[in-house]
């Protein structure tokens, strides 16, 4: 399954998990690279998302995720969480990303909200490419970043 939101929506998972089992075709490109594609504002909130074999969340608008566990079985170089909407404000509260390239920057002037998560890669943790500018805000001691 591979989702797209093209208007704004709130995905209230209601403790419940939504799994993905589309795999990242090879000659993918852009957007196509994603299970969950967010091309309008959307708020995720009070649940699981299972990536499998594919890159995760390519949030194209503002996201906010709220409670949310996203776990990605993928491995290498591959974003499980891509922000990509240049002067755009990203929320994680109260959740875990847990993947390869946990949660990667690709928007320039962003601005990336972290309280209360953990944010585990095995790639790595915080990713931006570095032409971009980014604002990562909200860090606190009681986060765990963490690079496997």
């Amino acid at each position: 399954m591979r989702l797209v939101i093209n208007k704004a929506t709130t995905l209230d998972l209601n403790s419940k998990a939504l799994t993905s089992t589309w795999a990242m075709p090879s000659d993918a490109s852009g957007a196509e690279r994603y299970a969950l594609v967010n091309n309008a504002v959307l708020t995720i909130k009070n649940g699981f998302f299972n990536v499998g074999q594919a890159r995760g969340i390519g949030a194209y608008a503002a996201l906010t995720m709220d409670g949310v566990k996203v776990k990605q079985a993928l491995t290498g170089g591959h974003a499980c969480l891509a922000l990509c909407a240049n002067g755009t404000t990203y929320s994680i509260m109260n959740s875990t990303i847990d993947g390869a390239y946990a949660v990667s920057c690709f928007a320039d002037n962003a601005t990336v909200n972290i309280a209360s998560s953990n944010i585990i890669g095995t790639g790595e943790t915080l990713y931006h490419n570095g032409s971009n500018s980014v604002s990562y805000t909200h860090l606190r001691a009681h986060e765990t970043l963490r690079h496997l």
